[in-house]
C-alpha cells in the first residue's frame, strides 16, 4: 500500500507529519475522505481547503494552519502529472486490434496501439508507442511519428480544398497528391481533421497539441511545441513557428506567416503576417494585445465620455467668442 513517505519519495517532496496510508488522489471538495491525499498549490484551493478538515495535502511550503500531514514539494503543476500517473496509471496497451483496418502496405511500429474502427491506409507509417482511437482515420501515404496520441475520429490525410473554376463557371476538383507528416510526440485532439498537401506535405511539428475539433488546411506548416485550441483553423499554406499559441476559436487566414513563440487570443482573426514574440488579439483585424486592450477599455468609457462631451458642447454654446 501507498504511504505518504513512500509517495513524498516518488514525486521528490519531503514528509511533514505522520506516515498515513494513501489511496486516492482527490479535489478540494472530498479532501477530507480517508485515506486521499489533495494538491494544494493553488490560491483558490487553499481557500476552500481551510474551511475543511484535509487528511492529506502536498503544498509548495509548510503551512501550519493545517495540521494534517503534509507533503512539501518545490515543483509547480508538473507535479499533477506525477500524481496521476501514480494513482490512475495508464491502461495496459491493447496493440492492434482485429476490429480496425490496416492495408497490409502500412507500416507499424512498435508498441502501438490501434483501437477497433480505426482506419490505416495505404503505405502509411506509424511509429513506435503511438495510439490511435476508435474511429481514427490515417489515410494513405501520411506519416505519424512516435509517441503519438490520435483521439476518437479525428482524420489525418483527407483532401485539401482545392478547386478551379473554368470557362463555364464549373468547379474542377484539384488532385491533392501530397501527404500529411506529423512529427513526434503530437496528439491530436477528437474530431480534428488536417489535409493532405496538393504536391509536398502538411507538417505538424515535433510536440505540438491540438485539441477537438481543429482544422488544419493543406500545405500548412506547424513548428514545435505549437497549442492549438478547440475550434481553431489554419487556413492553406499558411505557416506557424515553434512555440505558438492559438486560443480557441481563432482563426488564420491562408498564406500567412506566424513567428516563433506569438500567441494568438481567442476569437482573433488573422489575416496579415505576424512577427515573431507577439501578442494578438482582435477581430476582424487582429493588433497588438497592448494596443486592443487599450482600445477596448476606451470602448467601455465611451457612454461616460459622450455625457462629459455632452457638458462641454454646453458649455461652450454659452460662451460668447465676441
Amino acid at each position: 500500500m501507498l504511504t505518504a513517505q513512500a509517495l513524498a519519495e516518488k514525486i521528490g517532496g519531503q514528509l511533514i507529519g505522520q506516515d498515513i496510508p494513501l489511496k486516492f488522489l482527490v479535489e478540494a471538495a472530498d479532501c477530507a475522505r480517508a485515506e486521499s491525499v489533495c494538491l494544494g498549490l493553488a490560491r483558490k484551493t487553499l481557500t476552500a481547503l481551510k474551511e475543511q478538515k484535509p487528511n492529506c495535502l502536498i503544498l509548495n511550503k509548510d503551512l501550519p494552519e493545517f495540521s494534517c500531514p503534509k507533503i512539501i514539494t518545490a515543483k509547480g503543476k508538473e507535479v499533477l502529472i506525477d500524481l496521476l500517473n501514480i494513482f490512475y496509471p495508464e491502461p495496459e496497451k491493447t496493440g492492434v486490434s482485429e476490429k480496425a483496418f490496416v492495408d497490409p502496405t502500412a507500416v507499424i511500429g512498435q508498441d502501438v496501439t490501434i483501437y477497433p474502427q480505426a482506419f490505416v491506409g495505404r503505405q502509411a507509417v506509424i511509429g513506435d508507442n503511438t495510439i490511435l482511437y476508435a474511429g481514427a482515420v490515417v489515410y494513405a501515404d501520411c506519416v505519424i511519428g512516435k509517441n503519438c496520441i490520435v483521439h476518437a475520429n479525428a482524420v489525418i490525410g483527407a483532401d485539401g480544398f482545392g478547386y478551379v473554376q473554368d470557362e463555364d463557371g464549373r468547379q474542377l476538383k484539384v488532385p491533392q497528391r501530397g501527404r500529411v507528416i506529423i512529427e513526434d510526440d503530437v496528439e491530436i485532439g477528437a474530431n480534428t481533421c488536417i489535409d493532405r498537401a496538393t504536391i509536398s506535405a502538411t507538417v505538424i511539428g515535433q510536440g505540438t497539441k491540438i485539441d477537438n475539433k481543429v482544422h488544419i488546411a493543406h500545405n500548412v506548416k506547424i513548428g514545435k511545441n505549437c497549442i492549438l485550441v478547440g475550434a481553431s483553423n489554419v487556413a492553406g499554406s499558411s505557416t506557424l513557428g515553434d512555440n505558438v499559441v492559438l486560443a480557441g476559436n481563432a482563426g488564420v487566414g491562408d498564406n500567412i506567416s506566424i513567428g516563433s513563440n506569438t500567441v494568438i487570443f481567442a476569437s482573433t482573426s488573422v489575416l496579415t503576417d505576424i512577427p515573431p514574440n507577439s501578442k494578438i488579439y482582435g477581430t476582424p483585424t487582429a493588433d497588438d494585445y497592448g494596443v486592443a486592450m487599450r482600445r477596448r477599455a476606451l470602448y467601455n468609457k465611451l457612454p461616460e465620455i459622450y455625457e462629459r462631451l455632452k457638458k462641454l458642447e454646453e458649455k461652450d454654446k454659452q460662451i460668447s467668442w465676441e
